[in-house]
């Protein structure tokens, strides 16, 4: 990879992440939310009243997260849509906390979205 590669600037992608009790593969399933080769994105992690989560969120240091950590579980559905409340993305994508992205995932739907005439969503 070049050194002076010129950042690619698109649209902002929301990533939502609802977790429930599975903090073994959260840190694994941020981290390839976060390794995007396209890193215009915010990622929300919404902790659905599962066990605590904070320090593995924590540990990323990254400004484009932001976590939600409720005491109460409510649901999947309830946890998505809280998230969907807080995203300011022009796309959303959507990640469970125990699967993974490969590092051109959001690039390459983005591409498709940004680029593709032929395609209506």
């Amino acid at each position: 990879m070049l050194e002076n590669q010129e950042t690619k600037v698109g649209p902002v992608v929301s990533v939502l992440i609802p977790t429930f009790n599975r903090p073994r593969y959260l840190s694994e399933a941020l981290a390839s939310a976060l390794h995007q080769s396209y890193s215009n994105l915010q990622v929300i992690v919404v902790n659905d009243g599962g066990q605590d989560v904070s320090s593995i969120v924590n540990s990323f240091s990254d400004p484009r997260i932001i976590f939600i950590n409720r005491k109460e579980n409510r649901g999947k559905a309830f946890s998505l849509n809280e998230a969907l409340a807080r995203a300011e993305g022009e796309y959303i994508a959507y990640l469970d906390d125990d699967d993974l992205y490969y590092p051109n995932h959001i690039e390459t739907l983005v591409d498709v979205l940004e680029n593709k005439t032929d395609c209506q969503v």
